[in-house]
Order: structure tokens, then C-alpha cells, then sequence
């Protein structure tokens, strides 16, 4: 994941501007209907004659709109539901983009007036619009100028304009109902949380690697604001030598994983008694943020040489991958089965040593699969980048994107008439704002359903320590998501790992460990110094691991401020921030802990929705067709 405090401002920017490129409606205010009560088409123009008006248009607006005074207050003009000055201009800049694409543009005249607009509002130099625009020009115009939006809706990806409505959802439908709670606790023993804890097995879960294996020691980790890369070696030079910070040998906090501390982390794991781990899980994002400047090819080849590193430490320990949104080519473009045969194909070979057949050809297949592990354990591994809100290919398949809902059903289904306990796996946390609502809200309602034959859920993607507890109809918690920390230091952020220990036998979830190495001090020491980042179940004072466990912790961290500074001191991987959790950070934390599912936590934080609500909007109409 991008960090959102690094990429919605300005990838906002481009995304109203591109998507509304496919969206033929119409002109400011939306225009009058059709007979069939859609959006009117207005007539085209000469492409010349439309060309240069909406170059003069756009340009004229942006610099209206100042994307920056302007920006802030409109969206929180739109946060309290008022179409102010910026919904209004917004709009103006939508109508002028449809015309422009309604003079039947080509794709690379397209992409170089979106090149031109990016460097106008300055997201970043020349590389980087061009590489950003090459990349992710063929999923906003490939294949999806068929869907229809209205300017006012576009509006409201940046925030610039109020958010509709979500209509209403239909139930998913489940093959049986759910077992009695004496049913359960006899064929599922660990959901009665009384293990001895005599006998453990570990897991081990990194995630969110994004490898730099362009950093380089010595060079410039202070070349510039995000989106530009730095501890790289073609740094552009600082306009000040007192700009200048050399990057230290084992990492950064302005830089992306160090490859020698990747390989640092793995020794310790290995070798130390405490970590050692029976099977290793990787949660997905391998590749660097270098966004603007990746291929399929340098997507494979870094993933190969990421996964070979893993397979050389662990050479007969399982190890299960999951796939991570920065995975796609560009990141969070996932197109339907079989546009990502590049990348399921061309991983297959690797992943073949630990993936069973069946599970492999799943994974090829669409990138979610299941498998056994000792003939005990049954792993589920889904694909939720396809509900990304920055995937716009979902609008392709809106109600099942590759047949992964029915699947996933049907899956846990056989888990439950077998008596066999599942560990759940998935990149996107089911409650981030990064998710679909629609899509949300169905895998709340499978986890909730299935929720005592699941003994772990474990997640990434956010960079931090955080978990999401979720609910049944009568408010008990009933199954909780664990997020874990990521490997990479970007930004501002110590690498970790997580060890989980289950009993056994019955797969109870005894515990929670995280590991740290701090990048200042093994940068002074000349070598990192890992060690324990703490035990949830000690820090938090927790009776076990149960869902009603971290709950009370959810509940202690709204009421307890000590709680929730310790909560907040681990979710920045213990990186002091110098200021106690108050106000909208005490808003958001107990909010995400509370909310398994995006509507869940846009209720909870009620004025402060995110840009990703557009797509929500157009996905759950389109699913409810």
C-alpha cells in the first residue's frame, strides 16, 4: 500500500480526472435527462476545436481551484453535505474532460494531456507524470468507457462534492444455516479459549516487504517530497547540502525496505528459538513505491528474487503467499481471469514447492486458493485487491468479481461440515477505507456466518499494528481481523514481524508477538538488534485471544488513555511521535478497532469518509442490476 497520506491528494487529482474521461454524461450540474432518465449526451464537437477548449478549460479551473486552500474547504464543505464553490468547479472541470474525450481523442493524445495536467498541479516531476500516466492510462480507458457517471458523482472521488446514497444490498445467501452454539464448541475447540498452551506451534507473518533492491547506502535519504523515491542512486542532487541525509547501511525511515536488513530479518527469524517459526506466511506487497517506474517484468523479477530469498532461509518450512495490491500491474489494477496470467503464471513455477496442485491451479487461476497443512488446518488465502476502490476494472463484475464470494462460501462450507478449522488469509483488512463498501459488507457477512470455524484472521497492506473486531446481528463479537506491521520502513516506521503461537491440537490462538529491529540505532551499531516489540497478551492484559478479548481491549482503549497511547506508540512500529492519542486520532483508532467493515467504520467516523466513496456508490448500483 501507497501510504494515504502520501497518495490520495494528488493520485485524487489524476483519478477524478481520468475516470471522468470515461465517463460519457452531462455538463455541469448533470444536465437534463434522457428519455430513458440517465445522463444526456451532448453533441460533439470538432476534436480540434474541443482540444483546445478543454486545455484552456482545465488549466483556467485547476488554478481556480488551487488544489490546495480550496481543496481543503471544499471537502469539508462535502464532509457536511454542502455542494459549495470547489463541487461547483469540479463539476466544470468534469463536463470539459467528457467533451474532450467525446471529440474521440486517441489514448496517447489522452495520455499526454493528463501528463501535461499532472505537471500543472505539480504532483511530481517530469519522470514521474509520465511514468504514472503510461502506466495507468489502459485501465481507466480500457474496456470500461461503457459506464455511465455524472459529474457531480465523479465529484465526490476527491471529495469536492456531497456523496449519494448507498442503495440497498441484498442478502448473501448461505447453503445452511449457522450450528448451534453446544454444535460448536463440541466439533470446534478452539472457540472455548481453554488451552493449557502445553503444546504450541508458531507462525510467522511479514508483510508489506516493498523491497528497494535499487537503495543504496550513501545516497540522498532527503531528495524530496513523496511521490519521488529516495535512497536511490540517480537522487537528484538536494537544492541545499544541508538537505542532504545519507542513507544508512540497514535502512531509513524516508526509504523503503533495505534489502541486506530483509535478509537480516529472516536470519533472526530462523534462527532464534523464540521465532522459529512451523510455517512462514508473506501477506503481499513486494515491490518498492518506484510506481512510475515498473514493468511486468521488473514486477516478476522482483518478486522471483524476493520469494528466492525467503526459500533460501526456509528451505523446508512451508511458506504461504498472499497477494498484495502493489503486486498488480499498476498497483491496485486487478483486471478479471485471465488478463493477470503475467503474474499468476509467472509465479507458479516458485510457488509450486508450496502450494499442492490443486491450490496452484486455483492460485493461477485468479490468485486466491486452499490447501491443507498437516491434514489439520485448512488455509484460505483470498485476492481482496479485486474490491480495491482504486481498481476500476471491478466495474467489469460488480456483484462477484471473479467468482471469489461463491467460492470463498463454498469453501468455508466444507470447513464446516468437516470439523475442519481454518486460518484466513488476505492482503486489504476487511474494514479499511481502501475496500468496497458492497464488497465489504459481503465478507462481513461470510466471516460473521463461518466466524467460529476460523482460529486466526491475518492481514496487512495499512503498514501498521491494528485489528478490527466483528460483530453478529445481537452486537457479540464473534471473530476478530488481525493487521499486522509492515517490513518496510516507509515512512517513519521500524521493520517488524509477527508471531502467532496456536495450541497444537485444537488450533486456539494463544498469543501475539511482535518483533522489531530499530533503523537509527542498527544504523550507529553498524548491525540491527532484533528483538521482542511486545506480547499483546501481556501488554493488553488479556485473559486469552478471544473476540471478546479484544474487544475489551477496543473498550479499554476508548476509556483508558494509557491504553490507547500504548496502542498507538506500537501502531507506528514504536517510532515516537511525541504527543499523546487525543481528539480525531482517539476517533479513528477505537473506530477501526470497532469496525470490521467500511460502512462500519464510515459510521463510527461520521464526517469523515474517504474519497474511495464514489466507487462504492457506482459498484453497489452496478451490483444491484
Amino acid at each position: 500500500m501507497v501510504p494515504r497520506t502520501c497518495v490520495r491528494p494528488w493520485y485524487a487529482a489524476l483519478v477524478v480526472l481520468a475516470f471522468v474521461a470515461l465517463a460519457l454524461g452531462a455538463q455541469p450540474g448533470g444536465g437534463a435527462p434522457d428519455a430513458e432518465g440517465g445522463p444526456q449526451r451532448r453533441h460533439v464537437r470538432t476534436s480540434a476545436l474541443v482540444e483546445e477548449f478543454a486545455q484552456r478549460a482545465i488549466h483556467a479551473i485547476v488554478e481556480k481551484l488551487d488544489l490546495s486552500d480550496t481543496f481543503a474547504a471544499a471537502q469539508k464543505e462535502a464532509e457536511q453535505g454542502h455542494a459549495g464553490r470547489g463541487c461547483d468547479l469540479c463539476k466544470d472541470v468534469a463536463w470539459a474532460v467528457q467533451q474532450f474525450l467525446l471529440a474521440n481523442a486517441t489514448e496517447a493524445k489522452m495520455g499526454d494531456w493528463f501528463t501535461d495536467l499532472c505537471l500543472h498541479i505539480q504532483v511530481g516531476p517530469p519522470v514521474v507524470c509520465r511514468g504514472l500516466i503510461d502506466e495507468y492510462r489502459s485501465m481507466f480507458l480500457g474496456g470500461l468507457i461503457h459506464r455511465l457517471v455524472e459529474p457531480s458523482a465523479v465529484c465526490s472521488l476527491v471529495g469536492l462534492c456531497p456523496h449519494a446514497a448507498q442503495p440497498a444490498l441484498r442478502p448473501l445467501q448461505f447453503p445452511k444455516p449457522k450450528p448451534s452454539p453446544s454444535e460448536i464448541a463440541r466439533r470446534f475447540p478452539h472457540t472455548l479459549y481453554n488451552s493449557t498452551g502445553e503444546h504450541r506451534i508458531r507462525l510467522v507473518h511479514i508483510t508489506d516487504a516493498h523491497i528497494d533492491y535499487g537503495y543504496q547506502e550513501g545516497a540522498n535519504a532527503n531528495c524530496g517530497p513523496a511521490p519521488l523515491l529516495c535512497c536511490r542512486k540517480n537522487n537528484p542532487a538536494p537544492l541545499q547540502p544541508t538537505q542532504f541525509r545519507a542513507a544508512g547501511t540497514w535502512g531509513d525511515y524516508n526509504c523503503d525496505f533495505a534489502p541486506d536488513m530483509y535478509e537480516s530479518m529472516l536470519e533472526f527469524i530462523r534462527t532464534s528459538p523464540e521465532t522459529a517459526p512451523d510455517m512462514v506466511i508473506f501477506g503481499g506487497d513486494i515491490t518498492s513505491h518506484n510506481d512510475w517506474n515498473e514493468t511486468q517484468a521488473v514486477k516478476l523479477a522482483t518478486a522471483r528474487h524476493f520469494y528466492g530469498t525467503l526459500a533460501k532461509y526456509f528451505p523446508s518450512t512451508p511458506v504461504v503467499p498472499v497477494i498484495g495490491n502493489h503486486e498488480g500491474m499498476p498497483i491496485d489494477s486487478f483486471p478479471l481471469p485471465p488478463r493477470l496470467n503475467w503474474l499468476f503464471g509467472g509465479l507458479s513455477d516458485q510457488f509450486s514447492a508450496w502450494l499442492p496442485p490443486d491450490a496452484l491451479r486455483e492460485f493461477q487461476y485468479a490468485g486466491f486458493y486452499t490447501m491443507m497443512w498437516q491434514n489439520r488446518l485448512r488455509v484460505i488465502t483470498i485476492n481482496n485487491n479485486y474490491w480495491n476502490n482504486l481498481n476500476m476494472w471491478i466495474l467489469v463484475n460488480a456483484t462477484d468479481p471473479a467468482g471469489q464470494f461463491q467460492w470463498l462460501i463454498h469453501t468455508l462450507q466444507e470447513a464446516e461440515d468437516s470439523g475442519t478449522p481454518v486460518l484466513f488469509l488476505g492482503h486489504i483488512p476487511p474494514g479499511d477505507s481502501d475496500g468496497i463498501i458492497s464488497c465489504s459488507e459481503k465478507l462481513y457477512s461470510i466471516i460473521t456466518r463461518y466466524s467460529h470455524v476460523i482460529v486466526a484472521q491475518l492481514y496487512g497492506h495499512t503498514h501498521h499494528d491494528e485489528f478490527e473486531v466483528f460483530y453478529d446481528e445481537e452486537k457479540e463479537p464473534v471473530s476478530v481481523a488481525l493487521v499486522s506491521p509492515s517490513m518496510t520502513t516507509y515512512t517513519d516506521l521500524n521493520p517488524e514481524f509477527r508471531v502467532l503461537e496456536l495450541d497444537a491440537q485444537t488450533f486456539e490462538l494463544l498469543d501475539v508477538r511482535n518483533y522489531l529491529a530499530n533503523i537509527s540505532e542498527a544504523n550507529a551499531r553498524g548491525a540491527p538488534e532484533w528483538r521482542l516489540a511486545y506480547s499483546a497478551r501481556e501488554a493488553y492484559k488479556m485473559k486469552n485471544m478471544s473476540p471478546t478479548a479484544w474487544n475489551g481491549v477496543a473498550d479499554r482503549m476508548a476509556n483508558d488513555q494509557a491504553t490507547l497511547d500504548f496502542f498507538n506508540l506500537a501502531r507506528h512500529a514504536f517510532v515516537p511521535h511525541g504527543r499523546s492519542c487525543t481528539g480525531d486520532c482517539k476517533l479513528q483508532s477505537v473506530c477501526k478497532a470497532r469496525s470490521a467493515s467500511v460502512s462500519r467504520l464510515l459510521d463510527c467516523s461520521r464526517g469523515h469518509w474517504d474519497s474511495g466513496d464514489l466507487m462504492d456508490w457506482i459498484v453497489s448500483s452496478l451490483a444491484e442490476e
